[in-house]
């Protein structure tokens, strides 16, 4: 883990603090992306994040909030709390964007809880896997 300050609010207030981001990243793709930031485009799709607490962990979006970082703004961020220690662990041990929907999958069908936005983030895990497939 890679931890990260993010100067960055989310869409709905929360500040996101530290975030540890599970995998390094590529500099070229991130001076891009904080590029177009500072142009004043957008995140195309949200970044996944699990409460953790005093932290954020990322599944998604480790370029984009690196690319963040030295940018104060609003992130489209979309935050997986209560989840359960295994749930986390789960999600952790996914190797790529294909492990982590597998993963995202087998927690919404094994809790019998509501976990508030694992159904965003199945379809923002989706995105990334096309998004990855386009070459973006």
């Amino acid at each position: 883990m890679f931890p990260l300050r993010v100067s960055a609010t989310t869409l709905n207030g929360t500040d996101l603090g530290w975030v540890h981001l599970p995998n390094e990243t590529d500099a070229a793709k991130v001076h891009a992306i904080r590029a177009s930031l500072i142009e004043g485009e957008e995140f195309r799709r949200p970044v996944v994040l699990v409460d953790a607490g005093d932290h954020h962990i990322a599944l998604s979006g480790s370029h984009r909030l690196t690319a963040a970082v030295e940018i104060d703004g609003v992130i489209d961020a979309i935050i997986l709390s209560s989840l359960t220690e295994d749930q986390v662990t789960l999600l952790l041990d996914a190797n790529d964007d294909h492990d982590r929907l597998a993963a995202l999958i087998e927690v919404a069908e094994d809790t019998d809880e509501e976990i508030d936005g694992l159904e965003a983030a199945i379809t923002a895990i989706r995105g990334e896997i096309a998004a990855n497939d386009r070459g973006e």
